[in-house]
């Protein structure tokens, strides 16, 4: 599979929006109109900020990829990402909470403007097309025997619908039950996101999402025009890809930087995005382009109905990446420093910072539809809890034995063969 189909599938990550509470999918007969979803000034502006920041996270996410694992494919949440922050946001102060609310573009808003449109978001994304199933969850799980603001608690359990719950880290069935938190809400597409909890952390915030919408009516493949093809890959190797085919009616849009096709899912108020380089662009300048301001923005009021003859790949994607570099060099570094870090509106007591932000994601796109999810998991940690240092004497070395108060040497040596 192509670096090019993981931006088909990053970009349908952040359309795919959802809610806490689950919807049920009608027959075709039923399928009503989308609701379009009204928002008032500030939350427009919240929204286009939220754009930015998807935009933006999915730049750095491809680019760290590129420098590191270079995995033909990605694919990354940005809403279950700004969800997770949000919530996490609620416990921090001072720098802190400025450096967070900064990196989601929401610096000149109240805690009121910032959970209230998660909550508008939430409420309205779940009710604009109860033909597709959408679901979006949040727990936060604390250690127990640990004092954690009142707060904190009832901000997130009131603005995120967050179910919140001590545990006993030291028990092997902590994280079995937070595990199994992941796979209830995403359908069993996730199922690990924790292997073992150290005695040292304190708390885990996450964010569950979980989309599966058919195409649109009329818009389905069919399998039997399902072919074998030819599918060339950034480097230039060719590899074989079973390509399904369409020709419909559908928004187009054309530039010379891309050209991109909307399917819609549904009643229409989901779809997936394709975007597709020009020959002579390559998928890293393409990305460039779409983080430039209100670029992806226009391109989308622009997109026309056009008579497609489309051939697109089948393709699933199973990912999993760390974000804490991605969110250092957005501007959260602070957060992650165990000495400046300020999370005292989760922790009055404890000194506290993030010591992970993790995201797992599963997309499997075929001529039925598309079925999708996401993970997001912060882990907070004492700041008073030092990673051991190894020391592991296996070459020679030189001792010395020494009185404490005078440091009187004794006696000293060497050992270049204990045997």
């Amino acid at each position: 599979m192509k670096t090019k189909i993981s931006i088909f599938s990053i970009i349908c990550g952040f359309c795919l929006l959802s809610s806490c509470d689950k919807n049920q999918s009608p027959s075709e007969e039923t399928i009503k109109e989308p609701i379009t979803i009204q928002l008032n000034t500030s939350e427009t502006k919240m929204a286009e900020a939220d754009k930015s920041f998807a935009m933006e996270f999915f730049s750095l996410a491809y680019e760290n990829n590129q420098k590191g694992a270079k995995k033909d494919n990605i694919m990354i949440s940005p809403f279950s990402l700004s969800t997770a922050l949000a919530m996490v946001w609620n416990g921090a102060d001072g720098e802190t909470k400025s450096a967070i609310q900064n990196v989601l573009g929401f610096q000149s808003y109240t805690d009121n403007d910032v959970n209230g449109y998660y909550k508008k978001m939430k409420e309205s994304l779940l009710s604009t097309d109860p033909s597709v199933k959408l679901a979006i969850a949040n727990s936060i799980w604390y250690r127990n025997g640990i004092s954690v603001n009142d707060g904190f608690v009832q901000t997130n359990k009131t603005w995120y619908n967050a179910q919140v719950q001590a545990l006993d880290f030291s028990s092997p069935d902590a994280v079995k039950t937070i595990n199994k938190w992941c796979s209830d809400n995403t359908n069993g597409l996730i199922k690990e996101v924790l292997k073992e909890i150290s005695p040292y952390d304190l708390m885990y915030l996450l964010n569950a999402l979980y989309f599966k919408g058919d195409w649109g009516k009329g818009y389905t493949f069919k399998e039997t025009e399902t072919k074998s093809g030819l599918f060339k890959k950034e480097n230039g190797t060719i590899v074989s890809a079973n390509m399904m085919n369409n020709q419909k009616e559908l928004l187009y849009y054309t530039d010379e930087t891309l050209s991109a096709v909307n399917l819609p899912y549904g009643n229409g108020a989901f779809s997936m995005v394709i975007m597709l380089p020009q020959e002579n662009v390559s998928v890293s300048k393409m990305i460039t382009k779409l983080k430039s301001p209100l670029y992806w923005q226009n391109f989308i009021k622009n997109m026309v109905t056009k008579e497609v003859n489309m051939q697109i790949p089948k393709f699933k994607i199973e990912y999993k990446d760390n974000l804490n570099d991605i969110l250092k060099q957005m501007g959260m570094a602070i957060a992650f420093d165990s000495y400046l870090a300020d999370f005292s509106r989760i922790f009055p007591q404890l000194k506290s910072y993030i010591s992970t932000v993790d995201q797992f994601t599963y997309i499997d796109v075929n001529e039925k539809g598309t079925e999708a999810a996401a993970v997001t998991i912060i882990g907070i940690k004492n700041t008073s809890y030092t990673p051991p240092v190894n020391f592991t004497a296996n070459h020679p070395f030189v001792f010395a034995i020494c009185e404490k108060s005078t440091g009187c040497v004794l006696f000293m040596g060497m050992v270049g063969n204990p045997s």
